[in-house]
């Protein structure tokens, strides 16, 4: 199982600030629960800093092992001499459903177009959804793209089990001959499985990206056939991710929407849908804290009905 480290710095940054309230109210209800000893078995406790620390101070989830219930290690933090305290967080289970995702990497002429886009920052938030996703329980499924669907997969191997329907990707034949080598590779090892479309006749690559009906066509038969429960819209150029995020919003009207900003790109443009507590849509909006942020939107669809 992997286990995400998060540190929220309450100082002069603004999004830091903004990241620190919106998670600070759900750690502290978790914090109250384990002071009482109400841990049900089986649920994993972790160290925590105090949740009031003095400006400077560090609010660290130092997730490098789990802790048992019974352990009564009460070390501190070597950094900001708070108390550790035990906190109680109950594992996150997708159970099996599917979560979307829509990213890329402004690139070419298009990426001059958004000057705030921050391809690193597409490529953390990329990996921690696919983190969160795969150790939820939860199943991931996104359109093929040369350089998101190799990163995909390669998080996707960190995982020893091996089970190729936690990870779809959908892939019109059109550009079938652009796939990369790493992509096919990663499938044939288990790690995913690519579903191809066909292609629409008279259809080229040459004819320009976005207004193909080959992609239409692939985009259409991924939300029908899968209908994921949530959506992660992440960087991308400005008009594929807005016919994607559309055609999310058309045809999956019940489908939360989670637009991460941070990246940039056109995603930073869109508004997050599902009727949201307003500290995670803040935190989506200005949070570059991508693990935290995850985490808390999928812990939001795990809780809903299927």
């Amino acid at each position: 199982m992997a286990y995400t480290v998060v540190a929220i710095h309450q100082g002069s940054d603004s999004w830091a600030r903004q990241a620190f309230a919106a998670v600070r109210a759900r750690l502290k209800s978790r914090l109250e629960h384990a002071a009482r000893g109400a841990v049900p078995h089986g649920h994993l406790v972790y160290e925590s800093a105090d949740l009031d620390p003095a400006p400077g101070d560090l609010l660290g989830l130092r997730c490098g092992r789990p802790r048992s219930v019974n352990d009564t290690d009460t070390s501190s933090h070597p950094g900001t001499g708070n108390a550790m305290t035990r906190l109680a967080i109950q594992p996150l289970d997708l159970a099996g459903r599917f979560i979307f995702l829509s990213a890329s990497f402004p690139s070419g002429d298009r990426s001059t177009q958004d000057m705030e886009a921050r391809p690193g920052d597409v490529a953390d938030a990329v990996v921690a959804i696919v983190r969160g996703v795969l150790t939820g329980r939860g199943r991931l499924v996104l359109g093929g793209h040369p350089t998101i669907s190799p990163l995909v997969l390669k998080v996707a191997a960190e995982y020893s089990a091996l089970d190729p329907s936690r990870v779809t990707i959908y892939q019109s034949r059109l550009f079938a001959p652009l796939v990369t080598d790493e992509t096919l590779r990663l499938e044939r090892e288990g790690y995913g499985s690519i579903r191809w479309t066909e292609a629409v006749s008279g259809d080229s690559p040459e004819h320009g990206l976005e207004r193909l009906a080959s992609l239409e066509v692939m985009r259409i038969a991924m939300l029908h056939e899968v209908k994921p429960v949530a959506a992660f819209f992440v960087g991308g150029m400005e008009e594929g991710t807005t016919l994607e995020y559309t055609l999310v919003r058309d045809l999956l009207p019940r489908c939360t929407i989670f637009c991460i900003a941070g990246p940039g790109g056109a995603a930073a443009d869109f508004s997050s849908v599902g009727d949201l507590p307003e500290s995670l849509a803040e935190s989506l909006r200005t949070s570059r804290l991508y693990s935290a942020v995850v985490d808390a939107s999928l812990r939001l669809v795990a809780e809903r009905p299927g």
